[in-house]
C-alpha cells in the first residue's frame, strides 16, 4: 500500500511503516514562518494548541527563564513532554482543543489566559472561552504558509495532521478514493467536507495513527 504524509515523519515511526510493508511518499504539504515575539506580557497561564507554538515560545531564552512564572494547559502530550523537559507546571493536557477548551471553561472559568498560537488557526478556544465570559489574550507566534504539490501517483492512504495540510493538499490534488488517517477531531472536520473515507486518531500520536493503518489494512 502507498501512503502520503503530508510532513516529513520521524525516522521511526517512518521505518515502522516500511516494516509493515507500506511504501511511503513525504512531502511537507505547509511550513511554519516565525512572526516577531510579542513584547506584550503574558497571562499566568497559558493556552497552547500546537506544537509549532510550544517550540518557538521555549526556543526564547528570555521566556525559559521566567517558566516557573506560568502554568500551561496544553493539547497534546508532546507538547506537554516539551515544557516538563524544561521544567514547567503543566496544569491540563487535552487530546483536542475542543476538549480543552470545555475542560477550562468548566474548571478554571475564573482565571486570565493567554493563548500562543498560530496565525492562521480555527476558533475553537477563542468561541468557547468567550462564550463563558473568559478574559483571553492572544499572542500570535507563527504563521502557516501553504505549500501545496501535485502528487503524480495516486495514494493509497493519506496521514494529515492538520487541517491547514489538508486545504494545501486540496489546491493541487483530489482525495480520490484514498483513505485519510488524521491525528485529531479538527483535522477530521476539514478532511469531512471532502470525503467520507477517514479515520481519527484517539489520541494526536502517531502510535495511534499506526493502529488505524493497521486496522485498516491488515485487520
Amino acid at each position: 500500500m502507498r501512503l502520503l504524509a503530508t510532513k516529513i515523519l520521524a525516522p521511526e515511526f517512518k521505518e515502522r511503516l516500511i516494516q509493515q510493508d507500506f511504501s511511503v511518499i513525504e512531502y511537507p504539504f505547509i511550513k511554519i514562518r516565525p512572526l516577531p515575539f510579542p513584547k506584550n506580557t503574558f497571562q499566568k497561564h497559558i493556552i497552547l494548541t500546537s506544537q509549532n507554538a510550544t517550540q518557538l515560545l521555549l526556543e526564547q531564552a528570555s521566556f525559559r527563564l521566567q517558566l516557573s512564572q506560568y502554568e500551561f494547559f496544553c493539547v497534546g502530550e508532546k507538547s506537554a513532554k516539551m515544557l516538563k523537559a524544561q521544567k514547567a507546571t503543566v496544569v491540563e493536557i487535552a487530546p483536542s482543543a475542543s476538549a480543552l477548551a470545555e475542560t477550562i471553561c468548566r474548571s478554571y472559568s475564573d482565571y486570565t489566559f493567554s493563548y500562543c498560537c498560530g496565525r492562521k488557526r480555527l476558533s475553537i478556544i477563542e468561541t468557547q472561552l468567550e462564550q463563558v465570559k473568559i478574559s483571553l489574550h492572544i499572542h500570535e507566534l507563527y504563521d502557516t504558509v501553504l505549500t501545496p504539490k501535485q502528487i503524480k501517483t495516486a495514494p493509497d492512504g493519506i496521514l494529515f495532521y492538520s487541517p491547514s495540510a489538508v486545504e494545501s493538499y486540496l489546491l493541487k490534488n483530489k482525495m480520490e478514493q484514498a483513505q485519510c488517517f488524521c491525528i485529531g477531531p479538527t483535522t477530521a472536520e476539514k478532511v469531512r467536507e471532502h470525503t467520507q473515507n477517514y479515520s481519527v486518531a484517539k489520541a494526536p500520536h502517531n502510535n495511534f495513527i499506526f493502529l488505524d493503518l493497521m486496522q485498516h489494512y491488515h485487520a
